[in-house]
């Protein structure tokens, strides 16, 4: 006679050991993407952009697909003046992280350099929302005004980025600059 009990019971251990040993091997792709990529920003840095293009395509073969990944990779695009495959990755970072905001501001510069006018303004409007004093924003909805040929509104926002951010003041500066 056969003992299904003592079967089912060898089954069970046999599973829990394979899924055990799946979550190990998981791990530690996560850890080696994490690494890979943090040893290809430092090789962005450098300015070493072919290792740091190896590191970074090895961290997002490693691991599950990051917005970070993509965001350097998108960087290494810039550099290798690879605009189309830059906004690719940028379009990947932040539908992975909508938040990203380094990510949206170069997504929108690049859609501008693309005539993409429309979707340029909705990135400096999204990061405006949340963040309205971001300059960089302002600079690029200001941009984008101006290929709208909406000068006077484009030279609103820049006067007021001026204006905010004027670095010397009336009052602190010597008075033989007045």
């Amino acid at each position: 006679m056969i003992d299904l009990h003592h079967n089912n019971k060898k089954k069970l251990i046999v599973i829990s050991m394979l899924s055990t040993l799946l979550l190990l091997v998981g791990c530690d792709k996560e850890e080696d993407s994490k690494e890979h990529l943090q040893k290809g920003v430092e090789y962005i840095n450098k300015g070493e952009y072919e290792k740091a293009k190896l590191e970074i395509k090895t961290a997002s073969q490693a691991g599950k697909e990051t917005a970070e990944t993509y965001y350097y990779m998108a960087l290494l695009n810039e550099k290798n003046r690879q605009f189309r495959e830059m906004k690719e990755n940028l379009l990947k970072t932040v539908d992975l992280a909508p938040t990203y905001t380094d990510a949206r501001l170069k997504l929108g510069k690049v859609q501008l350099l693309f005539g993409e006018v429309d979707a340029a303004m909705e990135q400096a409007e999204f990061i405006l929302k949340d963040s309205g004093q971001n300059l960089e924003a302002k600079a690029l909805k200001a941009s984008v005004l101006i290929r709208q040929k909406k000068q006077p509104e484009a030279l609103s926002i820049i006067d007021n980025i001026l204006k905010e951010n004027l670095i010397w003041k009336k009052e602190t500066m010597p008075k033989r600059w007045h």
